[in-house]
């Protein structure tokens, strides 16, 4: 049976809300946790900055979840790279599709830097 994913979230932004705001301040990092509820099959998951997709920190996380699907979680730490100022005023979203259904869910933050 094929199935979701049904919504994806980033930790701490309120689900189903029009781009949430995410306040960081120079000089610190900050870790984004994404994760999808259960699809099968397994979602294909990535981050995304300004549309552009960027890498997750580490291996996805999967778990064995309801009606034989997979849930996945995705980090990215933002300021490791460069400077958080550079992130100023960007969008950072992460994507979940199904292959199977093409089914797509985002859920998005925009990145206000104070320096």
């Amino acid at each position: 049976m094929l199935v979701g994913p049904s919504s994806i979230q980033i930790r701490g932004n309120t689900p189903n809300r029009n781009t949430s705001v995410t306040t960081l301040v120079e000089g610190t990092t900050r870790q984004f946790v994404c994760r999808t509820t259960s699809s099968n099959p397994r979602s294909i998951v990535s981050w995304k900055l300004d549309g552009q997709i960027i890498p997750g920190d580490v291996e996805p996380l999967e778990e064995r979840a309801e009606y034989a699907g997979t849930t996945i979680q995705l980090v990215k730490t933002i300021g490791l790279d460069k400077q958080l100022r550079d992130y100023h005023m960007k969008i950072l979203s992460c994507e979940a599709r199904n292959p199977e259904t093409g089914h797509l869910v985002i859920d998005s933050t925009r990145l206000n830097i104070i320096c």
